[in-house]
């Protein structure tokens, strides 16, 4: 593979610029399924060193592990009901999803959707016709082998409700989206929200907005953090205009989950899709609307951002790359760790038609900046490159639907390619952001925060305080300015309040995990609380 270099000196200390065009050289290609149909469809997820990449087409998941330039197929993944006359699964692998303790661990739990599936029946009727119930299969490693745990089916199946074509877990509970769900609408769409309790899966609800209609399509994406879920609705019509979409942000309180908001853009357009895609880290959530009409043409595309305040949402950006064109479908596929995102846009003519590229952003003080283009250095048409993407830490996957062949023309495989965000996107290690101190109301803890380090510039020790705006586990990990961990410090359950003096913010001593002293430069300093992730930059000065 090809060495590029980038500065990124200037980029440590503010200086922001795009680059456009660029072809990736550095990514490591994964593959999903070699061969199949021309319909093949492929999701991605990645947490800590740990990728899973799922094909509809070829019934099956498969696991990397590593990191870098090194992956190893750690396991593929097989529903257990797969018939004999062919192995699979209606659907099986359209979307995926990793748990893990903590960002930065292995993954200990995959959900795998099959949106087809028809219960236990002949699994093969499904290709044949039948739009079947659909289920979410769940595996998770057993003496160094992965291996099906459960099926999960909706409690209330009906044909064609497409139960499991989005699913999100995260340490224990899982939301399952159903956007052909017919109870409150025709094809309305619910979502359902299952907690593990020991072996077992056990539904705790069933999520479906006041305002639902038909064709809203609620449940085609959704994105659990914590205790917030944002669940797209990209059919919902709204203030007039038929099929402008929408994102649902529910709350969990006890055991029941209650709307916070309803996100829509602010500038809404018939049949935008707005909804087709969500993520979200921290206070921040990005909703693809892949068909909005922009100043490039006809459903270029656009990714709108909100973050959140109190109890509120209030969208900050709209995102829109530059030199898009008619029909490139900007936001098909949205990821984010908070201050860098990466935007798909899988229909974008590059090397050839429909070859797609990725775009990435980076958030500084409020204000988004695009950054860089990464496209294949391919000449294949129709690759969609940009389809689906994910990130975690550093790590960036962009999912290509028809990869693996080696004509000119559609192929019919598919792979995921794995990117560093700063090698590759151009994104600083840790975006960093500026935070005020007007962080409370009567004395209260309004938001969660992570303030700036003081001393700083230091030598050789500092505190990082931080406030919490309710109860949460807590960590802050220091890398350098490669992205590597330098040091963890793991501060436990912390209850709600301000941690500000040096008898209670965070104290670090200047050295890495093996006790060994650092040595002068920019680090920066990362607070995970709950689904709260901030990051900040250091000096030390010697």
């Amino acid at each position: 593979m090809k060495v590029i270099r980038y500065i990124v000196l200037g980029l440590l200390f503010g200086l922001l610029c795009i680059a456009t065009g660029h072809a990736a050289g550095d990514e490591v290609k994964l593959i999903g399924v070699e061969d199949g149909s021309n319909n093949n469809h492929l999701s991605a997820d990645v947490i800590g060193d740990s990728v899973i990449v799922g094909a509809r087409g070829g019934g099956l998941a498969k696991l990397y592990v590593g990191g870098g330039e090194k992956w190893k197929l750690e396991a593929e993944l097989i529903a257990k009901d797969a018939n004999q006359r062919d192995p699979a699964v209606p659907a099986f692998g359209w979307v995926v999803a990793l748990d893990a303790p903590h960002e930065r661990a292995s993954a200990n739990y995959a959900a795998i959707g099959a949106p087809k599936d028809l219960h236990g029946g002949d699994n093969e009727e499904g290709i044949f016709g039948h739009q079947g119930f659909g289920a979410v299969y769940t595996f998770a490693p057993s003496r160094g082998t992965w291996k099906q745990q459960h099926k999960i089916i909706a409690p209330d199946p009906k044909e064609k409700d497409q139960f499991g074509f989005a699913a999100s877990i995260e340490r224990g509970t899982m939301v399952i989206g159903a956007p052909g769900e017919d109870g409150a609408a025709k094809d309305g769409g619910a979502a359902y929200v299952f907690v593990r309790e020991g072996d077992e899966w056990k539904q705790s609800a069933k999520i479906v907005p006041k305002d639902l209609g038909g064709l809203d399509a609620f449940g085609e994406c959704a994105v659990l953090r914590g205790n917030t879920v944002v669940i797209g609705a990209p059919g919902h019509t709204h203030g007039g205009t038929r099929f402008a979409g929408a994102a649902y942000v529910f709350v969990r309180n006890g055991n029941t989950w209650e709307q916070q908001a309803k996100l829509t853009a602010n500038d809404a357009g018939k049949a935008d899709r707005f909804g087709h895609s969500v993520t979200m880290a921290g206070e921040t959530i990005i909703v693809g609307s892949p068909l909005n009409d922009t100043a490039g043409g006809k459903d270029t595309g656009a990714a709108y951002v909100f973050v959140r305040d109190n109890n509120s949402w209030k969208q900050q950006a709209k995102l829109v790359a530059q030199g898009l064109r008619a029909k490139d479908q900007f936001g098909f596929g949205v990821a984010t760790t908070g201050s860098i995102a990466v935007v798909g846009a899988p229909l974008r003519h590059e090397r050839a038609p429909a070859s797609g590229a990725a775009y990435s952003f980076v958030r500084v003080n409020g204000v988004w900046e695009e950054k860089k283009k990464v496209v294949l250095d391919d000449e294949r048409q129709k690759l969609n490159f940009g389809t689906w993407v994910a990130m975690s830490g550093n790590t960036v996957v962009v999912s290509a639907h028809n990869d693996t062949n080696d004509g000119p023309g559609w192929g019919n495989g598919t792979a995921a390619f794995v990117y560093s965000s700063v090698e590759d996107f151009g994104t600083p290690p840790f975006a960093v952001e500026s935070y005020g101190m007007a962080l409370t109301t009567f004395g209260r803890v309004r938001n969660t925060a992570l303030l700036q380090n003081y001393p700083n510039p230091f030598n050789p020790e500092t505190w990082m305080p931080y406030q919490l705006a309710a109860d949460a586990p807590v960590a802050i990990n220091i890398f350098n300015v490669q992205g590597q961990l330098i040091r963890e410090l793991n501060l436990g359950a912390q209850k709600a309040g301000a941690y500000l003096s040096r008898d209670t913010a965070a104290y670090w001593d200047g050295r890495d995990q093996l006790g060994q002293t650092v040595s002068s430069g920019i680090y920066f300093y990362s607070l995970q609380a709950d689904a709260f992730r901030a990051t900040r930059r250091m000096l030390i000065l010697k």
